[in-house]
């Protein structure tokens, strides 16, 4: 190779390796993350920042086209989301720990212009609820402004009687024994009854059968199916037939078996609402599933874990209750009672007497021998 080629290709190489922007002299070897100018040196670089006020930062949220996507950029957005996800979470635990502080500018307790309290101020209270919650074991999950099972929710903390009034969800199932006619009561689908209010220290029997009662005797809201009245209260004139319903709660996917995919753990209606929503997590505000008695399907389980399949069961029939046949029923059973029953009574008695007496007579008759 002459003296003239080995000029030629380190003309061609000098003309395709990128020189720096800054001094033009050497080889350019680094590249900004944020604008992608070409540098040599340490130097060089921070020339560049002072002199275009450049951060050097890389900006994560700029569009990439689609030609121009690598494996790089493609870490690049995986890194940026675990950070994001970090950030998250470190926030999430900050407010368990150290309570919800406002972050909004503005003067006074929630303020958020011109009106009054702005949203902060209900996110206050909900991030307050969510802590004493969890203080008593109580998992909680918040949903994002603008979801609908949110909007419904309704629940509270009250901090002067240190008490939580929650939004619950019943999930009534009807039953065949609630009805003469089966063919008619098994097409009826279960009926939600949303309530508010309810005082986690009272018993989860009382709070559900005054909701009941309270949307029997209200006026302006939807009447109740006969079912659940039936269902969810005694009757007045038998109340010694009653049999209380069964209550129920989805179990944490982390306690079912990998062939299953939903199971319940059984609710004591006796105990108060906070006792049985401990070591329990729902989301906005708990659904309970009421059964009658006996009636329950699906894979049940206990708090260990423990599962077993409750098949369907056929419990015995509820009779339509009439009050005015029943006491007509009962008159005519013990309307007669002391005339003319109580005479053949006394006949038959004094036949068995009778009877008696001949059966001793006959075994004082000595045997005679042959």
């Amino acid at each position: 190779m002459t003296s003239a080629d080995t000029t030629a290709c380190l003309d061609i190489r000098s003309s395709t390796v990128p020189q720096c922007i800054v001094c033009s002299s050497r080889v350019a070897i680094y590249t900004c993350p944020r604008c992608a100018i070409r540098t040599c040196s340490l130097p060089c670089s921070a020339t560049h920042k002072t002199h275009t006020g450049c951060s050097g930062v890389r900006d994560k949220t700029k569009f990439v086209p689609l030609n121009r996507y690598t494996h790089g950029t493609m870490m690049d957005d995986y890194v940026f989301l675990e950070d994001m996800n970090r950030r998250v979470s470190g926030c999430g635990q900050d407010i368990v720990r150290n309570g919800y502080r406002m972050l909004r500018g503005g003067r006074g307790r929630g303020a958020a212009g011109r009106g009054g309290p702005g949203r902060g101020s209900s996110e206050k209270k909900r991030d307050m609820l969510k802590l004493q919650l969890e203080l008593r074991d109580i998992e909680m999950d918040l949903l994002p402004a603008g979801m609908e099972r949110r909007k419904l929710n309704h629940s509270t903390w009250d901090p002067k009687r240190k008490v939580a009034f929650l939004t619950v969800e019943y999930s009534i199932h009807p039953s065949p024994s609630l009805d003469a006619n089966p063919n008619e009561n098994s097409i009826q689908e279960s009926y939600i009854l949303l309530t508010h209010r309810n005082n986690f220290d009272l018993s989860l029997r009382d709070l559900f059968q005054s909701r009941v009662s309270e949307r029997t005797k209200g006026k302006g809201r939807a009447e109740l199916p006969t079912w659940v009245k039936t269902l969810a209260l005694p009757h007045p004139d038998v109340p010694d037939t009653f049999t209380p319903p069964q209550f129920f709660i989805r179990a944490p996917l982390e306690l079912l078996p990998q062939r299953e995919r939903s199971g319940f753990i059984k609710l004591h209606g006796e105990q108060k609402l906070s006792s049985l929503l401990r070591n329990k997590q729902f989301v906005e505000f708990p659904t309970i599933e009421v059964w009658e008695e006996g009636a329950f399907r699906g894979v049940l389980l206990d708090e260990s874990g423990t599962f077993g399949l409750q098949r369907e069961q056929k419990p015995a029939k509820r009779c339509k209750l009439d009050a005015t046949k029943g006491r007509a029923a009962i008159a005519g059973l013990l309307g007669d009672y002391g005339s003319e029953d109580s005479d053949e009574a006394e006949t038959a008695l004094t036949k068995l007497g009778e009877y008696e007496e001949s059966g001793a007579e006959t075994r004082s008759v000595p045997r005679t021998s042959s």
